[in-house]
């Protein structure tokens, strides 16, 4: 995030935070070649692949409903 948007949202940064920012998104490369694929998978590809199995569900959206007939 730049320092200007830092700054309009109040958010207080220092050098410290900023490494261990740097820290955090370095170990989460690092990790996720090795991680198993269900934790891999979020957000909408998890929904793509789980598509049928919601659609089943009685209070599935529509919209999920009508992509499983197809």
């Amino acid at each position: 995030m730049s320092p200007e948007l830092r700054a309009r949202f109040g958010i207080r940064w220092s050098p410290i935070k900023q490494r261990q920012a740097d820290v955090l998104a370095a170990l989460s490369r690092a990790i996720t070649p090795i991680l198993p694929r269900r934790a891999r998978v979020s957000g909408p590809t998890y929904l793509r692949l789980r598509r049928k199995s919601i659609a089943r569900d009685e209070f599935a959206p529509e919209s999920y409903r009508r992509a499983s007939m197809r």
